[in-house]
This record gives C-alpha cells, sequence and structure tokens, in this order.
C-alpha cells in the first residue's frame, strides 16, 4: 500500500513535467516560426483553390461549428515553381481568411530564404502563444518543480 502512495506522489510530477514540456514546446516553436517569418522576402503567387471547410466541435456549452480555411497558393523563386497550402504561424479566422484569399487572387507570399518550400500568407508570431501556451507551461514547470521538492522534504 505504501508503494502505491509513493507512485501517486511522483506521479503528479510526471504529469505537470510532460505538461510543461508540451505547452513549452509549442508555445516556442509557434513564437520562433512566426518571428522569423517577419524577416523572409516575398514575391507574388496566386492562390489556386480556396474553400472553408467546418467541423462540429463538442464543448461544454454544446456544439459547435468550427471553420477551417483550406487555401492553396503557387509561387516562382528563381523559376523554380512551388506550391503551398500554409497560411501562417498564427491563429486565424476561416471566414475573414477567404474572404481575403479568394481563388484567383494574386497575393505576396513570404518564403523561408534557406528552404523555398516553406512558405506563408502572412507573417508575425501568434500572441496566442506568447499569452497562453508560454504561461501555462511556466506555471506547469513551477508546479513539477515545487511537486518534487514537496516529494523530496517528505524523504528527509
Amino acid at each position: 500500500m505504501a508503494k502505491k502512495k509513493k507512485e501517486n506522489k511522483t506521479a503528479g510530477f510526471f504529469i505537470f513535467l510532460t505538461l510543461a514540456a508540451i505547452l513549452l514546446f509549442f508555445g516556442f516553436s509557434k513564437y520562433i516560426n512566426g518571428k522569423k517569418t517577419e524577416s523572409w522576402p516575398s514575391v507574388e503567387g496566386t492562390i489556386i483553390s480556396s474553400k472553408l471547410n467546418h467541423r462540429f466541435v463538442e464543448t461544454k456549452r454544446g456544439a459547435k461549428i468550427e471553420f477551417i480555411p483550406e487555401i492553396k497558393y503557387v509561387f516562382y523563386v528563381d523559376n523554380i515553381r512551388y506550391e503551398s497550402t500554409r497560411i501562417s504561424y498564427k491563429s486565424t479566422n476561416g471566414i475573414i481568411i477567404i474572404e481575403r484569399y479568394p481563388e484567383g487572387r494574386k497575393a505576396n507570399i513570404y518564403y523561408n530564404p534557406k528552404n523555398h518550400e516553406i512558405s506563408v500568407l502572412e507573417t508575425g508570431m501568434d500572441y496566442y502563444s506568447i499569452y497562453l501556451l508560454l504561461p501555462f507551461g511556466f506555471i506547469s514547470l513551477v508546479i513539477a518543480i515545487l511537486s518534487l521538492i514537496v516529494n523530496l522534504k517528505r524523504k528527509i
């Protein structure tokens, strides 16, 4: 029985440590990738497909419809054709994005100068990662460390 209690005490540490790692990884990667796009060169490209997909999502308040933009564009760098579907590294409103990038429209395409296959329609970082993912990641890390300290003090 004492063994089960010990496992439960360390389980909290590992749960919060795992949660912290996931939140911090995604938060930092979204932030860094978004920030990098701000200095990428751009070329004119063409939207070749623009659709608005939807899915039903269950929430505590009931079902809701989530709109997901699906935009495909083509652009040329050094006379080489590239196609992509990445809109941005930040969160987007599907309906507004579809209105902004209808099929056939010319648009600035921002591409990674080191790997032209990586591109976006909109540059910038996602404040969602700064104000949500990163703080909760750090909070989870602090809880994990405090949990470990409490468990170590109990052993002494």
